[in-house]
């Protein structure tokens, strides 16, 4: 045996360090030990976390997919009002105003109708 282990002196002269040869002989392998069996908590505890981050992912885009349509019919259908909502001439103020009150009926009635 070497006066050395990893570059610490475990021999004192003619002297054996036996409680630090003890320790770096059951110490190192006790840390690598404990250092793999956090390393898997971790990987596991990664994984799941990745996995439910992709629920996560698909769940909003499927509830974001479902309502872009409807969405976008309201934004083209509001868009197409407000050009022609000329018509009313002077009063297209308040014929807007009464456009956007009754759309905000219908959606609180609706609503309220959803909930029961």
């Amino acid at each position: 045996m070497g006066a050395s282990i990893g570059g610490v002196e475990v021999v004192e002269g003619t002297r054996v360090k036996w409680g630090l040869l003890g320790s770096i002989l059951v110490g190192g392998p006790l840390y690598a030990y404990f250092e793999g069996v956090i390393g898997v908590v971790q990987l596991v505890g990664g994984g799941i976390g990745a996995g439910l981050d992709g629920i996560r992912w698909f769940v909003s885009e499927l509830v974001a997919g479902a309502f872009s349509g409807v969405t976008g019919s309201i934004g083209s259908a509001w868009a197409g009002f407000l050009v022609d909502v000329r018509f009313a001439g002077p009063g297209a103020f308040a014929v807007t105003v009464g456009a956007t009150m009754l759309t905000l009926f219908l959606f609180v009635w609706g609503v309220s109708q959803v909930r029961g």
